[in-house]
């Protein structure tokens, strides 16, 4: 995923959001952008992936706004999240190097039967036209700080989670607050 589009989400230049917006900074500009400053490489070609050290996937799904955006299942592979999401996952499997994935979206997306195959997970909501925060995050150069301002559903058998409260992967508040 490399679009400010859909960093931006629903109600950004039309009503549902548009991924065709190029001004600002991608993540994926961020980390070439932090990665040059820092001496290393961004690989994005896949016949060159084996070179990577870690493999860094950006998922997510596609702008929405209000009852335009009800998707039932929250998947990562049907809705409105990106089709490129489970193919982006499966290969970086395959090359059995640690696994970091980002997560662009507007609302929690059931992730409980990935989540075991990822060394690090964060998720970005919508960064906006400014992806090199997330970079600059991912660098270093600030750390991590914030909590989750909703609760992460486990499963979507049993929402809302209010009502069930034992179907949650990630409690409301939790995160990491670094300094």
């Amino acid at each position: 995923m490399d679009s400010v589009g859909i960093q931006c989400g629903g109600w950004t230049l039309t009503w549902q959001g548009t991924p065709q917006i190029s001004a600002g900074t991608t993540i994926l500009d961020g980390l070439k952008e932090m990665a040059k400053k820092t001496g290393g490489e961004i690989i994005t070609k896949k016949n060159k992936a084996g070179e990577a050290d870690i493999s860094v996937v950006i998922i997510g799904e596609t702008p929405y706004a209000e009852y335009e955006g009800d998707d039932g299942s929250l998947s990562l592979d049907s809705g409105l999240s990106l089709d490129s999401n489970m193919n982006a996952l499966h290969e970086a499997y395959a090359l059995g190097k640690p696994v970091v994935v980002i997560m662009v979206s507007g609302r929690p997306r059931i992730i409980t039967g990935e989540l075991p195959h990822w060394d690090a997970f964060v998720e970005a909501w919508l960064p906006g036209s400014e992806g090199a925060a997330v970079a600059d995050v991912l660098y270093g150069e600030y750390g991590f700080t914030g909590t989750l301002p909703v609760t992460w559903p486990e499963d979507t058998d049993r929402l809302p989670v209010s009502d069930h409260p034992d179907n949650v992967l990630f409690p409301y508040g939790s995160g990491i607050v670094t300094q």
